[in-house]
């Protein structure tokens, strides 16, 4: 299957992942500027009204950056949408993300079947995360774009070669960027995988899988495990800050690779990286050394 034309002239075959807290216009903005697709939740535009705004001010900069660089590589805009009855914002977010013709619409949970009619009836597509071959199938089915991206430790050149190889058209890339704002706050430290200012990495599995992981931790290994206790220590922090409504701006999402993570460079340094690493991966197939 032909890529989507969207997708056929990036720099590199990465869309940089929707993230909770962590994507927001300068991050998209330079990961679009680099060449790559950028993207972000629409719950992460708060209150609802600053989904416009941000669409806004993404399109617009990205506008004048084409007529400035005529010749650069400018990747797309994805907006996440949770395709699901608990969120309340959906109907209102898909009208304003189709006002702006979002190119793309990456969704979760629930196939789209009504979201992708007014997304296709401008030439957007619908991509749709799944985690197993059921809920790929099912996703087909109702009629969303079939370009395979894969998640997971994405973290080098190599890697995305790799994906490919396997049958993957991109790849998503996690937590690899810095703080495109300049601010640092809650900038990543690479060393331990903390976060100064009080920020808090929690491991993803508090997110929905924690007590999933725990239990099978506890019946395989008993309950004083070190994994055991370190899950349900983070599920417990991940309730008490929800249930107590406590801010999130201390919590950030990222994905398992950021253990890979050796420094923190900025959008442009990291593309260029993976590109210069991509296209050595595609040499040493091609030639190896002797």
């Amino acid at each position: 299957m032909a890529l989507p034309a969207i997708l056929q002239h990036l720099a590199l075959p990465v869309v940089g992942s929707p993230m909770f807290i962590v994507s927001y216009p300068e991050l998209v903005l330079a990961q679009c500027k680099a060449g790559i697709v950028g993207s972000f939740p629409a719950l992460n535009a708060r209150p609802a009204g600053a989904l416009d705004e941000w669409l806004t001010q993404i399109q617009a900069e990205l506008a004048a950056h084409k007529a400035a660089n005529p010749d650069a590589v400018i990747g797309p805009i994805a907006v996440n949408q949770i395709v699901h009855q608990s969120n309340a914002r959906l109907e209102e977010d898909v009208h304003v993300c189709v006002d702006h013709k979002v190119p793309i619409f990456i969704t979760s949970l629930r196939a789209p079947v009504k979201e992708m009619i007014a997304v296709h009836a401008y030439g957007g597509i619908v991509l749709h995360d799944v985690i197993n071959l059921r809920h790929a199938q099912k996703a087909l089915e109702a009629g969303v774009d079939g370009p395979i991206v894969l998640s997971g430790a994405i973290a080098n050149g190599g890697s995305i070669l790799a994906a490919q190889a396997m049958g993957a058209d991109l790849v998503y890339g996690h937590a690899l960027y810095r703080d495109e704002r300049g601010a640092c706050a809650g900038q990543l430290q690479t060393g331990d995988r903390r976060f100064e200012r009080g920020g808090h990495y929690l491991h993803e599995s508090v997110y929905g899988r924690a007590r999933e992981l725990h239990s099978r931790e506890h019946r395989e290994h008993g309950p004083r495990s070190g994994r055991a206790a370190r899950l349900r220590q983070n599920r417990h922090e991940f309730l008490r800050w929800h249930q107590q409504g406590e801010s999130v701006e201390g919590l950030w999402g990222a994905g398992q690779g950021v253990g890979l993570m050796e420094d923190v460079p900025s959008v442009a340094e990291l593309v260029a990286r993976l590109k210069r690493e991509y296209d050595d991966a595609k040499s040493r197939l091609i030639s190896p050394a002797a």
